[in-house]
């Protein structure tokens, strides 16, 4: 009813017979009142502060002006038309389309000059992927623009963004109202933008920002793998290091062990410190080129689960051997026969020896269960589980921390880009 009498605070407003609107939260001012009460208090002292800059004289004029606008609109007489004057329009700044066919030549020039830069080992072309990407973001916002136009939801969207510009300059707290009308412009936006006119193009252009963004992003990071490399190969090619590194290598060779574990503590100590020392240039080198180093201790024990195998294959063999001494026996020989004679009986047409059959497998079943699951078996099972579990635990927590630090716990490098 209000919106067909045109008393909502909108149209109010249009008719310059009211200043402005005081918004109240969904389900009315009593459901918000706190909020209500400051949007209240901000609107009043907005008013306050333009009346008392007034003098007596300004004031009075502004009252009868206020006034006269009230008294213009009477029901059933016909207003005015707006009067209209012969002024140029002031030009909007127009952005420069590029066609299709233009950014498939334009993007693959770059993609070329990516493919040489990176046969050649040299630096990828940074500043043309950055104009490239800049270029597209700027059409693409363009195409949104025209979009939105189309599907006429630009008014709609220059009053939100108002109203949110308000908000922000006053530092008020956000209206639950206008976060709602964002939402909702948001979601009918996605829902009706494929049915825009521009929508083709639109989108292709926007998978080129996506693809020249990511091609940016993996030129970088080969960038700096270069750089990585590089410093690495700085480290291990010092004099000192190389020294270090053939001494090590000639006394593991001299000890003929095949793995870490089996090497003397003595050897064992020698490698990690060495592996330390190279970490610690690595980390200078890697903080020089500004990238973030965190050093994570590994959880792994060197005494590596691999070495309860041997139990394992034991457990599995004495298994498999119970299983096989249960098969061969005369109990379970005797039930294979019966099984295959009633078999025989129902591909003869013997209705009774499929019921048979059922429960002579049964109890083949039963009776191999039986045996695995004895208590000498079930008690090995047991014991090797609770030190495979003991293991875990002594090496590394559930949630990844170490729990019991050991002698030779390994540390290794992870990198952030900064």
């Amino acid at each position: 009813a209000a919106e067909k009498l045109r008393i909502t605070a909108p149209e109010l407003c249009k008719l310059q017979i009211c200043d402005g609107i005081i918004p109240e939260p969904p389900g009315g001012a009593h459901a918000g009142a706190t909020w209500t009460s400051q949007e209240i208090k901000a609107a009043i002292n907005e008013t306050m502060d333009e009346l008392t800059a007034m003098d007596t004289e300004e004031l009075l004029k502004h009252r009868m002006h206020k006034f006269r606008k009230l008294g213009v609109f009477q029901e059933g007489v016909p207003i005015d038309p707006k009067k209209k004057v012969n002024m140029k329009k002031k030009e909007e700044k127009t952005v420069p389309r590029s066609s299709k066919a233009e950014l498939e030549g334009e993007i693959e020039k770059l993609k070329q000059q990516i493919l040489k830069a990176k046969e050649s080992s040299t630096k990828p072309p940074e500043v043309a992927l950055k104009n490239m990407i800049e270029k597209l973001k700027e059409e693409a916002y363009h195409e949104y623009s025209e979009a939105i136009r189309a599907m006429g939801l630009k008014d709609r969207l220059e009053m939100l963004r108002e109203e949110v510009s308000k908000v922000n300059s006053k530092d008020r707290l956000m209206n639950p109202v206008l976060m709602d009308k964002i939402e909702k412009l948001k979601h009918e936006l996605n829902q009706s933008l494929s049915a825009a006119p521009n929508y083709t193009i639109l989108k292709y252009k926007l998978d080129m920002l996506k693809e020249v963004s990511t091609a940016k992003s993996l030129s970088k990071a080969a960038t700096m793998k270069q750089e990585v490399n590089k410093k690495l190969s700085e480290i291990m090619g010092r004099p000192e290091i190389k020294e270090k590194l053939e001494a090590l290598e000639a006394e593991v060779q001299s000890s003929g062990s095949s793995s870490f574990i089996d090497l003397d503590e003595g050897v064992k100590d020698k490698i990690l410190k060495l592996k330390s020392e190279i970490e610690l240039e690595m980390i200078s080198a890697l903080e020089s080129l500004s990238l973030e180093v965190v050093v994570v201790k590994s959880n792994a024990n060197p005494a590596s689960l691999s070495v309860f195998k041997n139990n394992v294959d034991n457990l599995n063999e004495e298994i498999n051997k119970t299983i096989e001494e249960v098969v061969n026996s005369s109990e379970l020989k005797n039930m294979m026969e019966l099984l295959k004679l009633e078999k025989a009986k129902a591909e003869a047409g013997n209705v009774e020896s499929e019921s048979k059959i059922e429960a002579l497998q049964q109890q083949i079943k039963q009776r191999i269960l039986e045996v695995i699951s004895s208590s000498e078996l079930k008690e090995k099972h047991q014991e090797l589980k609770a030190e495979i579990s003991e293991a875990i635990q002594s090496s590394g927590g559930a949630n990844g921390s170490l729990q019991k630090e050991t002698k030779h716990a390994e540390p290794m490098l992870e990198m952030n880009f900064a």
